[in-house]
């Protein structure tokens, strides 16, 4: 308790410039899970002045289901320990998000529905910790500020876009740490206005083989990055791989594998000639 009191009270002082007045801990001490249940915090739920600190994991994770409002000045998930918020469904109003945060932590942060906005800087992974965003589902929106991804030496930060969508303002990647963004079926937007740049940086820089720190499926897929026109978005998708490669040259049936299966496919078609010149036997 003394030493939750301490990261507390340090908290409130590193943020206090940033006009967050308190920070609130999660404990799901009513055993829900869940965000919108005011026992699970202490001492009460927090607002749109005050930093959530979220520092359990299961079995005591912090959940936002459909029909939730949640508000907070920072969500911070994983300050020097170990925590897992899922957004399952609802909304999330925050000033700021920092997955793994400092001190070691480790922070995860799974989506997969819901919307989920965060008004300027965020961070996954941050100073000696470890930090992973994994969007299946939802929409997550940041309507101003840097998003840095694995920020500071000794930091890891994983953005995992396997679905939904994750808009944000700037992508920083060249912090001193650790940083990857894998997309697969999900949409990464980029509103900085500078979107002919962006395409270069990413595509050249952030996505060369000599640092692969934006990849698609796993470095499998093949990575699509363009400027929509009459906006400022750089879109980034990505294309999966193929499902062998090679591709057999006599796989039928598409498998990756030459079988019984394709040899029955070719002996219905054993001596069938369609020639249109009278030519066949």
């Amino acid at each position: 308790m003394k030493k939750q009191s301490l990261l507390a009270l340090s908290v409130i002082l590193i943020n206090s410039f940033c006009g967050i007045t308190l920070a609130v801990d999660w404990t799901d001490g009513g055993g829900s899970h869940l965000w919108s249940d005011p026992n699970n915090w202490s001492p009460y739920m927090p607002d749109e002045m005050e930093a959530a600190l979220i520092n359990k994991t299961e079995p005591n994770q912090c959940i936002i289901n459909e029909g939730t409002d949640a508000l907070a000045g920072i969500t911070q998930v994983g300050w020097w320990t170990e925590g897992h918020l899922d957004v399952q469904g609802g909304v999330l109003n925050t000033g700021q998000i920092r997955v793994g945060s400092e001190g070691g932590g480790v922070g995860l942060m799974t989506m997969s529905g819901g919307n989920v906005t965060m008004a300027s800087d965020s961070v996954i992974g941050q100073v000696t910790a470890t930090g992973t965003l994994e969007i299946t589902g939802g929409t997550m929106t940041q309507t101003g500020g840097w998003f840095y991804v694995g920020y500071g030496a000794g930091s890891t930060g994983t953005v995992s876009l396997k679905g939904g969508t994750l808009s944000i303002f700037f992508l920083q990647l060249d912090n001193g740490g650790t940083p990857l963004v894998d997309i697969e079926a999900g949409t990464l937007i980029i509103r900085d206005p500078r979107p002919d740049d962006i395409s270069y940086q990413i595509m050249s820089y952030y996505a060369a083989p000599s640092r692969n720190w934006v990849t698609a499926y796993g470095g499998r897929g093949t990575l699509v990055c363009t400027a929509e026109p009459g906006t400022n978005y750089t879109i980034v998708t990505a294309v999966p791989p193929p499902p062998c490669d090679p591709i057999p040259l006599y796989d039928f049936n598409d498998d990756c594998e030459v079988n019984v299966v394709d040899l029955a496919m070719f002996a219905t078609e054993w001596l069938v000639c369609n020639r249109t010149d009278g030519s066949c036997p």
